[in-house]
């Protein structure tokens, strides 16, 4: 299978807990792709053992951030690109299905 999306909006918040300070981004205009693929094998009538791999990929989206300093309590925003956000990420899972 195959997913694909132009429409990703991503919110991070980094705690930054030795410094003291809070981070918060928010990104727009990003894209997403992912794909999995799957193979079972039925040993009876209702029971399957299967193994599947697969795959996301978030596109770096650019966006404000907030920082936030926990000790004063001050706050700054900065527009514009001054942050980033992207992610890659995979799964690999094997199991036994049943069912009733």
């Amino acid at each position: 299978m195959f997913k694909y999306s132009d429409w990703v909006h991503a919110h991070d918040n980094d705690e930054h807990y030795m410094r003291k300070l809070t981070f918060r981004e928010k990104t727009g205009s990003s894209r997403y792709y992912g794909a999995s693929v799957n193979a079972g094998y039925y040993i009876t009538n209702n029971a399957k053992i299967f193994a599947e791999f697969a795959y996301s990929k978030y596109e770096e989206g650019k966006g404000g951030t907030q920082i936030i300093d926990k000790t004063s309590g001050d706050s700054e925003y900065f527009g514009g690109d001054v942050a980033g956000i992207a992610n890659n990420n995979y799964t690999v899972t094997a199991g036994l299905q049943y069912r009733f």
